[in-house]
């Protein structure tokens, strides 16, 4: 499993990259908010000090205008199913069950 969401990554790093024409650390929110306000001069940028916001509700706003927005929500998926992976070394689907009786 963990090897199939690397895989994942790694392609959505590539199809970033060549959609936002360089490389850049996808991770850093300096790095995105130049890409995406400075760069590409998105509209409904949120500044704030001491630059922009690149949270999930921010980048959901301007996903259905720029699919590389999209890329990047879904990367972010991705990545954290990994972190989660990688402590676990498993993925639950159902609800976590109480082991306290009752």
């Amino acid at each position: 499993m963990e090897n199939q969401l690397g895989n994942k990554i790694v392609e959505l790093e590539k199809e970033i990259y060549e959609m936002a024409g360089e490389e850049f650390n996808i991770n850093s929110p300096k790095q995105l908010g130049v890409i995406l306000f400075e760069k590409w001069k998105c509209l409904m940028h949120e500044r704030q000090r001491p630059g922009y916001s690149t949270a999930a509700d921010v980048l959901e706003k301007l996903a259905p205008e720029h699919p590389v927005v999209a890329k990047i929500l879904e990367y972010r998926q991705y990545t954290k199913l990994k972190s989660i992976c990688g402590r676990t070394g498993k993925l639950y689907s159902g609800r976590w069950k109480d082991s306290r009786e009752i």
